[in-house]
């Protein structure tokens, strides 16, 4: 599981300014939920595939990604193509009849949520945690009056710092009932339920106790919920940066533009 690391390495995303970089996922997210057409979806998705490019970021994560997934892009593209009744009839499956608007309103919704997926593992994986919530904050920096901003921030950047810590302690856990002799892959589906609970207890525990270490650590620290802090990083707004968030804008504005024509 590659979701939510950071991988260390030279390139032209990882010298940008975080601020940038969720402007360019918050463009991307916009740009996927702006229009249904498939082709837009696929464009979309190439521009993911060119962020991971242009972030020399390991090939094969996509694959990876997309795999760890697997499951949601695969009921997300198997709901829209059994339940969807405009078009003209492709084949009936158990009582159902499959169109051909059904296959390509399934296909742009799996390319939707596969852009998605790609682009929050583009962000986490060309971005430091910490710097990712300086970014955070620094985007929803408008909102301060209405909403505690700070918080949020710091709330997102810790989750999206242990989801792969808690992906490895499951994977842990996994491997530690299979060396004492239980292995629910080719088992039954009730059995396989019962190793998904013997599996989600002790991570459940273990998040309990890794929050509560957390929240001493935090104390220790004198962290004070709502007070002014600073940090020893100073943020750089390059020439790169203005170039990275002008392209964004205009392709923010060339996907309006596509939808008013597109009518």
């Amino acid at each position: 599981m590659v979701f939510g690391r950071y991988y260390p390495v030279a390139s032209f995303w990882h010298r940008r300014d975080p601020r940038v970089k969720v402007f360019v996922l918050a463009v991307l997210v916009a740009m996927a939920l702006l229009a249904k057409d498939l082709w837009w979806q696929v464009l979309v998705f190439a521009v993911c595939l060119g962020l991971f490019l242009t972030a020399r970021l390991p090939g094969i994560w996509v694959l990876r990604t997309l795999h760890s997934f697997r499951w949601l892009l695969g009921l997300i593209f198997l709901l829209n193509l059994f339940l969807t009744r405009a078009g003209n009839p492709l084949v009936r499956v158990a009582g159902f009849t499959l169109t051909d608007y059904g296959l390509y309103l399934a296909s742009a919704y799996f390319f939707r949520l596969a852009s998605l997926l790609l682009g929050g593992a583009w962000l986490m994986g060309t971005t430091e945690p910490m710097l990712m919530v300086r970014g955070i904050a620094a985007f929803l920096r408008p909102l301060r009056r209405w909403l505690p901003v700070e918080e949020i921030a710091l709330v997102i950047g810790m989750a999206l710092r242990f989801f792969p810590l808690l992906l490895e302690e499951a994977g842990e856990i996994t491997l530690a009932q299979r060396a004492r002799g239980v292995d629910f892959r080719r088992q039954r589906w009730d059995r396989k339920i019962k190793g998904l609970l013997a599996m989600v207890i002790p991570l459940f525990l273990s998040v309990l106790r890794r929050s509560g270490e957390l929240t001493q650590a935090m104390e220790a620290r004198g962290f004070v919920p709502g007070a002014f802090r600073t940090s020893h990083v100073e943020l750089e707004w390059e020439r790169g940066d203005t170039f990275s968030a002008g392209l964004s804008f205009l392709f923010f504005l060339a996907g309006l533009a596509w939808r008013w024509i597109a009518g």
